[in-house]
């Protein structure tokens, strides 16, 4: 259920952008709190969303939890995140046992 909702929230997120370079605020605020209310649902069942804040150094423990789609490093130098495209889901099965729903979408410099 967890993998379909954040499925979901991510389909949601692109009407919502869509309909607000359309200029449909009505529809845009209806959409906004319908992927409230999924967000919620997926707190009750222990998912939560994470991000990367920039200049974020990116380790080998983040790359399980990362998908860069963008960017380039310069040579020599450790690599960053510049910003976070889209947010992850974490699904929570105690302090141990974490299961990766999505990656975070990255761009890195």
């Amino acid at each position: 259920m967890g993998k379909g909702t954040v499925r979901q929230i991510g389909f949601l997120a692109r009407i919502i952008k869509s309909a607000t370079k359309k200029g449909g605020a009505e529809t845009t605020n209806q959409l906004t709190l319908l992927r409230k209310e999924f967000a919620g649902l997926l707190k009750e069942c222990s998912v939560e969303a994470f991000d990367y804040a920039p200049e974020t150094i990116v380790s080998a423990a983040m790359h399980s939890r990362i998908q860069i789609i963008g960017g380039s490093t310069r040579d020599g130098e450790r690599t960053r995140i510049s910003g976070t495209i889209r947010c992850g889901f974490l699904c929570l099965h105690g302090d141990e046992d974490t299961m990766i729903l999505r990656k975070a979408e990255v761009l890195i410099k």
